[in-house]
Parts: C-alpha cells; structure tokens; sequence
C-alpha cells in the first residue's frame, strides 16, 4: 500500500487494520515518534486487537449457533423417522391381532357347525333305535335290540352323560342282574357304584323301576313279556 511505517508497533497496528502480512524495507525518512504518539498508536493497537477478538469470538458464536441448529434438525429428522417406525410397527402390531381374530372365529364357526352336524348325525341314529331301558336320572334315552331267539334279551342302556352300555340277558334273568352289570361297566368310574342306586326305566313306552321289580325277570315284566 506504499504507506511508510515507524516502527514495529506501526506495523501491528497497520496489519490488524488492513490485515497486510508482507512489508518491505522503505527508503523515504520517518521521523520518530513522541512519547505520546507512541501511546497513542500502543492504544490504537490495543482496541484493533480487542476488536478482532471480539469479531472471532462473535464468529464462533453464529459458527456453534448454526451446528447447534443442524444438529437440532438432524435429531428432529430421526425422531420422526423414528416415532413413524414406531408407529407403523402398531399398525403391523393391530392389524396381525385382527387377523388373529377373524382366523379365531371362523374356527369357532367351523367348530360350531362340526359338532352340531354330529349330534344331528347322533340325534337320527339314536332316533332310529327302539328304546327300552334307562336309568331315570339320565336325560338321554337308551335302545335295546330283540334278537331272534326268544330266551335272549340284548340292551342298549343309555346313561345321563350320553355314553351307552350294551348287553345280553336271558328273559329269565332279574332286573337287578341289569342293574349290577351297569354298575360294573360303567365307562370311566374308577369308584365302586352300588347297584341298588341305580335306577332304570324304559323311553317309550315310558315305565319306572321300582325296588319291587328288582327281583322280578325280565320276562315277568311288561315291556320284556314279548321277548
């Protein structure tokens, strides 16, 4: 820039002003300067410095101020990329339970349909049978089945769960014969049954036992008479 410096304070000054690095040597004569003129340029130099301190510190702040903001809309950008993860995975969550569901109920439905299809099934064979003896707590109704020979008697005991129990007696055998093979086959009874609890009875047409008929044959009573 041509200007001709004092000394070196001069050139600090003239640097921090101008930002100028490279000086050469000048031939033209400067005079000295006064006490006072060197306090003078002492003071420019210090508030130059303070200045440029004050502009890089005010630079550094903007500079953190903009990378706290980037940094501030990248979190932003992956929370919401986050919570909308998120949120798909509960969509996926809901909609794999609703599926679930339905899946349940047709089963349900099928199910449903299956069993009342077989006692459909159960209520027509049973209705096909001819009903002869029972026992009279039971809601269900059981079947016997003549056989040709007239001294046999085969019976087809229907009990209060539903199960059945077939047997063979001669006409001539007591009622209580009946009543002590049920007792000793019936299905899934792991205790002993007293035969004189049970008690027997006939669908259709519809007759009681009663304990004076225990002793009586098969034969002696009325709905077996004809076997």
């Amino acid at each position: 820039c041509d200007k001709c410096l004092r000394n070196e304070d001069e050139v600090q000054v003239h640097s921090a002003r101008t930002g100028h690095v490279n000086y050469s040597q000048c031939s033209d004569a400067v005079s000295s300067l006064t006490e006072d003129e060197r306090r003078e340029q002492m003071k420019k130099l210090q508030e130059l410095l303070r200045a440029k301190k004050t502009q890089r510190e005010e630079q550094e702040r903007h500079e953190e101020i903009e990378r706290e903001k980037k940094r501030r809309q990248q979190h932003k950008t992956l929370s919401s990329a986050k919570a909308k993860f998120e949120e798909d995975e509960v969509r996926r969550f809901v909609e794999q339970k609703k599926r679930e569901k339905e899946e349940d109920r047709a089963y349900l439905e099928k199910l449903k349909a299956e069993i009342a299809r077989d006692q459909e099934e159960k209520r027509a064979r049973t209705a096909s049978e001819l009903p002869l003896i029972a026992p009279s707590n039971s809601t269900s109704l059981p079947t016997a089945v003549p056989k040709t020979n007239p001294t046999i008697c085969r019976l087809h005991i229907r009990l209060p769960s539903g199960q059945s129990i077939k047997g063979e007696f001669g006409v001539n055998e007591p009622l209580s014969a009946v009543m002590l093979y049920v007792s000793q086959n019936w299905p899934n009874s792991s205790t002993f049954i007293d035969p004189q609890s049970i008690q027997l009875m006939t669908s259709f047409p519809k007759q009681e036992f009663t304990s004076e008929d225990r002793n009586r044959s098969l034969l002696d009573l009325g709905e077996f008479k004809h076997f």
